[in-house]
């Protein structure tokens, strides 16, 4: 079977490269001639006039059109077309996009639906390869699982490498804490400094016995993989397999199963561009495994980079949302170019093909995971998230952020951007102010210093006529206006269920994070059990719409 798919899409793709220049002006809009192209790979082909209707029959599979319709029926199952098919001179036409629909859909015919062979792997994953704590024996299981995996299904081990980098890379409280369990003399209950509690908490750890039963080592890895395509200009796949103190269903073996199938199925696909597929490690401690990765690569390798996917967190809610575009550093907001307009167009090609409801959201190139290492340094980026109750920073003037390190990163940022000395030492002061509060987990900040801190914000916003401070300014005044309703709220010794009634979350009878992602993030629910009895069918929908959303974009896009 896997001869046949090769042949599938080596023809319909080798077709469309030799013959149809792929640029995001045309390649959603080329009309391909019905019977030529079908021919052309074998199929048969038989036009009946009444009822202008024509059958294909492609590798044992069915496919009916009808002249002027807008569906197509495999084996008598109905796909959605975006134009009818059109009749020119005694010449049936379709658009190139619903002929890749078509071979999506014979393709999941002969070897299921998108997303079967990643659930098997959930399933392993639960059983197997819970709590991959950065740094630790387990999170180098894992990767020498994921490893495995790679050499079975098919890739060259020419092609594979563990990338080490080593636990100095960490931050400070995170290295003590590992370091603390080589050296074996503790109190795994009351070890944990204080200042440190709320980071620890954050990776679901309550107290130390989290260390005390695992094996930490001085190293973590990625683990990349290199498909070779027609161009050495390369798109990279990202997902981070470390994870916190839990079995990391969602968070994030949603990312690592999502990248082992497409890996597995681009085997049978051909694409333009070489695919680079990277499994960070440590990615929960800082995004550390993708910034080592970045800051390896030459600037021949870096100009080569045309766009970086990321997979993080897609069990976390009913919406499956993405996010497209670049970091705009004029304006510090996401930009829309060429290639996220391109990507929002195939999406809504599928969801309209499909019926796969994936849901563009603004603002989410922003999402704190591995991706910010890329577009931070000028790439475009793709970001597959599903997580309900949450809403992306987006630009960072505009709407404040629940994720605390996030916002730090992008006041650092902007600190480059500006040279007037009062908005750089009031900018300073609050990321030393940040700090702080991601450390103790808000319990430093009182009332009368959030009330002292307004009264500033307000004052400075009088005396300065900069445009770009008094939007820092604003937004700074939205995140303390978060911080008073927090305060405010009877139930502030629960930061989770606070955070959660502030963004718009009222059910408290379930743990939530206290990220101020969903509901299973960094918690005890991110295991199968959990996702499947809340959200009944999310798993396979998920994985269905992202899996097809990446191979689209793998084998479609040449810019």
């Amino acid at each position: 079977m896997h001869k046949i798919l090769k042949r599938i899409c080596t023809v319909a793709l080798g077709v469309v490269m030799m013959f149809i220049p792929i640029t995001a002006a045309n390649q959603l809009s080329e009309h391909i001639p019905v019977r030529a192209f079908f021919e052309g790979m074998d199929a048969t082909v038989e036009w009946y006039h009444p009822p202008q209707q024509i059958t294909i029959t492609l590798n044992e599979q069915a496919i009916t059109l009808y002249i002027g319709h807008n569906n197509a029926y495999i084996n008598g199952n109905a796909i959605s077309l975006a134009h009818p098919v059109e009749v020119h001179y005694s010449t049936s036409f379709m658009l190139y996009d619903d002929i890749a629909n078509i071979l999506a859909a014979v393709r999941a015919e002969i070897f299921g639906t998108h997303g079967s062979i990643a659930f098997n792997y959930l399933e392993y994953i639960e059983a197997n390869l819970g709590y991959r704590l950065a740094f630790s024996a387990r999170e180098r299981e894992a990767a020498m699982w994921i490893m495995q995996e790679l050499l079975y299904m098919g890739h060259d081990a020419a092609n594979i490498r563990f990338q080490e980098f080593p636990l100095s890379e960490a931050p400070m409280w995170y290295a003590f804490l590992t370091g603390l369990n080589l050296i074996g003399d503790y109190d795994p209950v009351c070890y944990i400094p204080y200042d440190w509690r709320g980071l620890a908490s954050a990776f679901n750890i309550r107290d130390m016995n989290a260390f005390e039963n695992a094996e930490f080592l001085n190293y973590s890895q990625n683990v990349i993989l290199t498909v070779p395509g027609v161009s050495e200009r390369r798109i990279i796949v990202g997902a981070h397999y470390d994870g916190v103190n839990n079995v990391g269903i969602s968070d994030n073996a949603s990312g690592i199963v999502t990248l082992l199938e497409s890996a597995q199925r681009i085997l049978h696909l051909d694409h333009y561009y070489t695919i680079t597929y990277i499994f960070f490690g440590a990615e929960e401690v800082g995004l550390i495994g993708a910034e080592y990765y970045i800051a390896s690569l030459t600037q021949e390798e870096r100009e080569n980079i045309v766009l970086m996917i990321n997979v993080d967190v897609i069990f976390d809610g009913s919406t499956l949302n993405y996010g497209v575009g670049y970091h705009d550093f004029e304006n510090w907001s996401e930009g829309c170019n060429e290639v996220s307009l391109l990507i929002e167009n195939i999406a809504e090609s599928l969801n309209a093909a499909f019926g796969l409801e994936l849901v563009r959201q603004r603002g989410g190139v922003y999402v704190s995971s591995d991706q910010l290492v890329f577009l931070f340094e000028g790439f475009n980026v793709l970001v597959f998230y599903a997580v309900d109750g949450f809403t992306p920073p987006g630009a960072w003037v505009e709407i404040p952020s629940p994720d605390i390190e996030l916002t730090i990163y992008s006041a650092i940022a902007m600190l480059e951007n500006i040279d007037d000395l009062t908005a750089i030492a009031y900018i300073g002061g609050q990321i030393s102010a940040l700090e702080l509060a991601a450390i103790s987990g808000f319990t430093e900040i009182t009332m009368e210093m959030l009330l002292e801190e307004i009264e500033l914000v307000e004052m400075m916003l009088e005396e300065t006529d900069d445009d770009e401070f008094i939007a820092y300014l604003l937004w700074i005044m939205e995140i303390l206006d978060v911080y008073f309703e927090i305060l405010e709220h009877p139930r502030l010794g629960d930061l989770a269920a606070v955070l959660y009634y502030v963004f718009g979350v009222e059910n408290s009878e379930i743990t939530v994070s206290s990220s101020g992602w969903g509901y299973v993030l960094h918690t005890d629910n991110d295991n199968l059990a959990f996702i499947t009895y809340n959200w009944p069918g999310l798993i396979e929908r998920a994985l269905e719409a992202y899996l097809l959303l990446l191979e689209r974009v793998l084998t479609f896009i040449v810019m």
